[in-house]
């Protein structure tokens, strides 16, 4: 493999990586966002209510 090859290969590798950093850094924003937004509003449903299959 040529130099040029792996490093093209680890720069989409890195890209890649960095687009999941951001897209999880935006859903703890969005996370924080709606729990204060949520805050005053009552529990319907607890975590027993939740059904995993």
């Amino acid at each position: 493999m040529e130099i040029r090859e792996f490093l093209s290969m680890l720069n989409e590798k890195i890209d890649l990586l960095i687009g999941d950093r951001e897209a999880l850094s935006v859903m703890k924003l969005a996370e924080g966002s709606l729990e204060a937004f949520f805050e005053g509003e009552p529990v319907l449903y607890s975590l027993d209510d939740v059904k995993v299959v």
